[in-house]
């Protein structure tokens, strides 16, 4: 019943040698993968977050000594990555579920047990070129569009509206369908009985932290929503 996360700040690893050894925990496809990124920092980044969901999904393996380079992945039918374990005597790895999310400040990847998970985090200065309530009605339901027109101050307004881009970002990926499959107008968020707490990453000031992320636990009886900004 316990939502784990786990992240990095890109910012604070300026080790190549530390770099060079986390490349070697990935696989030739992903190594490719990151080579094909465009700029050194949008590779520092993919390695990153590769690195980052080896290391964690491996920490999870009390029954064995799992190397993270040993871990193999693959996805669902829309694209969601999950952990492909080998059937083996004696080898019975927990039923985790993993997500992963990033921006260019933070990669964060969520964990839970037995059910599955979305995470999104979204940049808090984050804005649109168009028109933000032009913008809302596109994409989000009539519910939503009209508690964002109901706010009266523009920055308040533009922070409703990446809390709830961030949420319905994170609930579509928890169901592990995509955008595609489930356009944001087909279901409306409801602010209630959510816990909410600070989360401020050591050696941040309150100025500094740059996120908002929200993370989905789903089973068969209850979608509850952990926040944190």
């Amino acid at each position: 019943m316990e939502t784990h996360l786990w992240y990095i700040l890109p910012d604070e690893v300026k080790s190549w040698g530390l770099l060079n050894q986390y490349s070697e925990l990935l696989s030739p496809c992903e190594i490719e993968s990151v080579n094909r990124m465009r700029g050194d920092q949008l590779k520092k980044r993919a390695l990153l977050a590769r690195a980052l969901v080896r290391t964690t999904i491996a920490r999870y393996q009390t029954n064995c000594q799992m190397n993270p380079r040993s871990l193999k992945f693959r996805k669902n039918t829309y694209g969601k990555p999950e952990v492909e374990w080998r059937n083996e005597d004696n080898f019975g790895p927990l039923p985790l579920h993993f997500n992963l999310s990033h921006t260019s400040t933070m990669i964060a990847c969520g964990v839970t047990v037995n059910v599955p998970i979305g995470i999104d985090i979204e940049e808090k200065q984050r804005r649109t070129k168009n028109n933000l309530i032009a913008f809302a009605r596109r994409y989000f339901s009539a519910y939503e569009v009209k508690v964002l027109t109901s706010i009266s101050e523009p920055e308040v307004q533009r922070q409703e509206f990446i809390k709830l881009w961030t949420l319905k970002e994170a609930y579509v990926k928890a169901l592990g369908k995509g955008f595609l499959a489930v356009p944001f107008k087909t279901f409306t968020i409801r602010f209630r009985n959510t816990t909410t707490r600070d989360f401020h990453p050591p050696g941040s000031s309150v100025s500094e932290v740059f996120t908002t992320w929200y993370i989905w636990n789903i089973n068969r009886e209850t979608t509850s929503l952990n926040v944190y900004e």
